[in-house]
């Protein structure tokens, strides 16, 4: 009876993967207790208008004016499941909890594993890689944002589902559910419309079967557009640097390889997307002389990240290839990486690779993925007070500051749903009552304050105004912080601070993540025009003090 200890190569095969699908239950283990860390529950940017502002809108209404109102756009997207989400936790507990949408909503991940793994159940040995190449927190800005992960990584998720359905031969009435749900779930899910005629023809399927596929199409993406025309939105899409275009969607695709911004990532990027392009296209040759099913399917999903590549490639490129291999869509890239290994992995020539390269690979990889981590916390924590900066001036001042003023829609968003108990900030986080129980302390006399000439910041125009502390230090807790306060008489406004992170080998010796001292920074327009005090409160180790000049 053979056995996986009948001779040393099946030995080793064993171990490699009973070790490495081990390790990645250990991995997925600690990404989601790291999720749920850092997680906030406060509404983050859109969440105000897409989460918060929808359920205002339908508290009252009908269940089918509830189903209606979720595909009304935000700003270019159509977003139903953000919406649908949002719309269920609140049927089920009363409120909304952003840290709970914001964990679940990274189980997507998971789902999207798993759904590669049922495609290509060839690669058994080293699958558990892709584990980690796909949950990771480089793209930490959209999976710890919920409306960002429960559209852009729902929309993935739903596209792989319509490939499978088609590339699988499977009822056509499912995939033309699916691809309608996909069209629906984000700006880029309407890149589905022509893979799934591509499959279709490439399949050879009946003239029935692409005319369905066609008609479902032009009817969905007219409805889309059509309900975009009924909801115009002004300056949502800026067409920029045309030509960097291949440039830019190059690097979109390699921007899992970019460890920081700047020159260096920037060619990091571009370089890695060259070798999934050229593993593309050589994987396009052999579906042409062998025609297998995993190719076409492996070449469906790569195509959908290549769309949705240059559509940012030319809609989200004018301010420079730094947005584009930002942490925002880095998820994409890190489906390219995966695809574009199992692409390799598919290769003759791979199973000739030595093993000491294949382990080196991995050595990589597992290096890169720990510096991701030690690179997000502090954007975790910065982020966190951010949040709850912007959360207080807009629910208890009408304003966030930069863009948003009284009348806005986020604004009315945040104190209607805190009026009618759809989200209620938690009292550790909710800076107005951190601020009443605050220990006064007088005598600080470090505080450093200038206020400069108007220029663009955040994209507004005002007086620029930064204070510095030199003394004070940012804590690494998640659940501290540190905040300026600007007081205009009983009116108080948060800023949120920074401060420049240590060096690997000064953090470790030092065993402190930021640098002594602190700014914070913002624009006046939308502050009172007259004279101001300044404190600060920090939030440190359980205790609450408020340094006062």
């Amino acid at each position: 009876m053979k056995t996986p200890l009948t001779n040393n190569s099946d030995f080793r095969l064993y171990i490699l993967r009973k070790g490495g699908w081990m390790m990645l239950a250990i991995y997925l283990g600690f990404y989601g207790v790291y999720v749920w860390h850092y997680a906030l529950n406060v509404p983050y940017l859109d969440d105000y208008n897409a989460i918060l502002g929808y359920l205002v809108k339908v508290q009252q209404l009908p269940w089918l004016d509830k189903i209606g109102a979720m595909f009304v756009p935000h700003n270019e997207h159509i977003m139903w499941g953000t919406r649908l989400v949002g719309l269920l936790q609140y049927f089920l507990i009363g409120s909304i909890d952003f840290q709970w949408l914001i964990l679940l909503g990274n189980v997507l991940f998971v789902v999207q594993f798993i759904l590669l793994y049922r495609l290509f159940p060839q690669q058994k040995a080293t699958f558990w890689l892709l584990g980690i190449i796909l949950l990771n927190p480089q793209y930490s800005a959209t999976s710890f944002w919920a409306m960002a992960v429960w559209s852009n990584v729902l929309v993935i998720v739903l596209a792989t589902l319509t490939i499978s359905c088609l590339v699988q031969k499977k009822a056509l009435w499912i995939g033309i559910v699916l691809g309608i749900l996909t069209l629906f779930s984000n700006g880029n899910g309407m890149m589905i419309l022509p893979i799934g005629f591509l499959i279709l023809w490439w399949q050879g399927r009946t003239r029935k079967d692409i005319f369905y596929w066609i008609l479902a199409s032009l009817i969905g993406g007219l409805g889309y557009f059509m309900i975009l025309k009924s909801y115009p939105t002004h300056d949502t899409f800026f067409v920029g640097n045309l030509l960097l275009f291949p440039l830019n969607m190059t690097a979109f695709m390699g921007a899992y390889a970019a460890l920081t911004t700047g020159l260096a990532g920037q060619v990091s990027a571009i370089v890695v997307g060259v070798v999934i392009l050229a593993l593309t296209v050589r994987t396009a040759f052999r579906l042409h002389q062998k025609r297998q099913t995993a190719d076409l399917a492996l070449l469906s999903i790569m195509l959908f990240v290549i769309l949705t590549a240059c559509s940012v490639a030319v809609f989200r490129s004018e301010k420079g290839m730094d947005i584009v291999i930002g942490s925002r869509y880095k998820h994409y890239s890190s489906l390219a990486i995966a695809l574009a290994m199992l692409m390799a992995c598919r290769e003759e020539v791979s199973k000739r690779v030595p093993v000491f390269i294949k382990v080196m690979g991995v050595g990589i990889l597992l290096t890169m993925t720990t510096l991701f981590y030690v690179k997000d916390v502090g954007y975790r924590l910065s982020t966190r007070w951010i949040s709850n900066a912007a959360y207080h001036n807009i629910l208890y001042q009408s304003t966030d500051l930069y863009s948003e003023g009284k009348d806005s829609p986020m604004v009315k968003a945040a104190q209607e749903a805190h009026k009618r108990g759809i989200f209620i900030v938690s009292a550790d986080d909710d800076l107005r009552r951190q601020l009443q129980k605050a220990q006064v302390i007088t005598g600080d006399s470090l505080s450093k304050i200038e206020y400069q000439a108007p220029q663009k910041f955040y994209e507004q125009s005002g007086r620029y105004l930064s204070v510095t502390h030199p003394q004070l230090s940012i804590p690494t807790k998640a659940s501290d912080g540190l905040y300026l306060v600007l007081e205009y008489g009983k009116q108080t406004f948060m800023i949120p601070t920074s401060s420049k992170r240590n060096g690997l080998a000064t953090a470790w010796r030092q065993k402190t993540y930021f640098q002594k001292g602190v700014e914070a920074e913002t624009i006046d327009r939308l502050l009172p025009k007259t004279k101001f005090g300044i404190s600060w409160l920090e939030i440190k180790d359980n205790s609450v003090r408020r340094l006062r000049p």
